[in-house]
């Protein structure tokens, strides 16, 4: 499971931020840039259930998009979106995990 953060670099790819639900304390690194995603934004499935989510802007990717696809339920496919607060949050912590957090001052 990704976030999509841009749907479309070159007509062919993605940059995708990669969803985990392991807690990435309890495994002993570092979650700096790891956004906590709270639970009511997804579905459950067979394959996913309710549990503690987190997007993980220290991974960014850029992938084809034929490697993406809907999360597929028993009721068909969901189009899961994030609201625009908590995608902005995974822009900046994108930002910060690529050292350009200069980008984000304004001049006073």
């Amino acid at each position: 499971m990704v976030v999509v953060l841009n749907g479309n670099l070159d007509g062919q790819a993605c940059a995708v931020v990669p969803i985990s639900s392991s807690d990435a304390d309890d495994k002993g690194f570092s979650a700096k840039y790891h956004v906590p995603l709270p639970q009511e934004h997804f579905v459950v499935t067979s394959h996913y259930d309710i549990r503690d989510r987190w997007a993980l802007a220290d991974r960014i990717a850029v992938v084809s998009k034929e490697r993406l696809f809907y999360i597929r339920g028993v009721a068909g496919n969901f189009a899961l979106k994030l609201p625009p607060s908590l995608v902005s949050e995974i822009q900046i912590a994108v930002i910060g995990a690529i050292n350009a957090k200069s980008l984000l001052q304004t001049e006073d």
